[in-house]
């Protein structure tokens, strides 16, 4: 990549577009200017501006496409995502990403509609942080490495790869140290290795990529000494509230889709399976 600077639209401020810019710096150090202009010249990098959903463009033109395919990346964020090999990760990593997408490519009565909300309530959502970085990044025109805000947004880009790092490097953990198993018709994930740090979303992650059969995953608990029992609500599969006074039990939560146990021990599997099996709800 041999060019040097980015072209933002300043039609449109979206948090997007600003996020965007902050993965490129990250990603190229090469770039040592940003240019907020009405107009554009097919010379910078792209972000922002009306046109074709440009995956896989060498151009570096990471536009607003008009009509979204529901299966590619929809905004200049996502695009810069893709092109950096990111996206699948980021929206795996990030459940903001997919909410902000559909924000800024349908508009803000169809998130409500997605979220099942009102439109006062979505517009609750969002942080003020977000408007102060947008207002900042709009009172320049033309950003160079001299300005706090442009190394400001190197440290941003920064933050968000070494997240997603961080995450792939859980899931990887993760994807190594688990089994599935099944008692009385309940499938479960089960990771037997205290990992290195919390991994319930990475669990939550590799459920929904790879196992959407599997009704409850059981970790250790990192917070006690014993193990966390999740039913997946969407399967209907368990009640833990049945073996909520089981001697074994520290905490059985309202719902009954989740339950921790005292401790761990060498009968551990056969433990998980008779509290599993106790709870299973049968089918009508």
């Amino acid at each position: 990549m041999n060019k040097t600077s980015i072209l933002v639209t300043k039609t449109h401020q979206r948090l997007g577009d600003y996020l965007a810019c902050c993965l490129l710096l990250s990603r190229y150090p090469k770039i040592t200017t940003i240019h907020r202009m009405v107009n554009y010249d097919s010379d910078h990098i792209l972000v922002g501006w009306p046109g074709p959903s440009n995956i896989g463009d060498e151009a570096m033109r990471f536009t607003m496409p008009g009509i979204v395919p529901s299966h590619l990346p929809g905004t200049p964020l996502g695009l810069v995502l893709h092109h950096l090999d990111l996206y699948k990760l980021a929206t795996a990593a990030w459940p903001w990403l997919y909410t902000l997408e559909l924000k800024e490519t349908r508009g803000l009565h169809e998130l409500a509609d997605h979220l099942n909300c009102s439109l006062d309530t979505v517009n609750r959502l969002f942080m003020p942080l977000d408007a102060v970085l947008l207002h900042e990044f709009s009172q320049y025109d033309l950003l160079t490495e001299r300005h706090a805000l442009f190394q400001q947004m190197i440290y941003i880009g920064d933050t968000l790869i070494r997240q997603l790092a961080a995450a792939l490097m859980v899931d990887q953990w993760t994807e190594r140290h688990h089994k599935i198993l099944d008692e009385s018709g309940v499938k479960f994930l089960w990771v037997s290795t205290t990992p290195p740090e919390p991994i319930e979303q990475s669990v939550n992650r590799l459920v929904m990529q790879q196992y959407r059969d599997v009704a409850v995953s059981v970790i250790p608990d990192l917070k006690g000494s014993g193990w966390t029992l999740f039913g997946f609500k969407y399967h209907h599969a368990v009640d833990f509230r049945k073996v909520g006074n089981e001697h074994e039990v520290v905490f059985c939560s309202r719902e009954g889709l989740l339950l921790k146990t005292k401790e761990r021990g060498p009968k551990d599997e056969e433990n998980i399976r008779r509290l599993i099996r106790m709870s299973r709800i049968k089918p009508r």
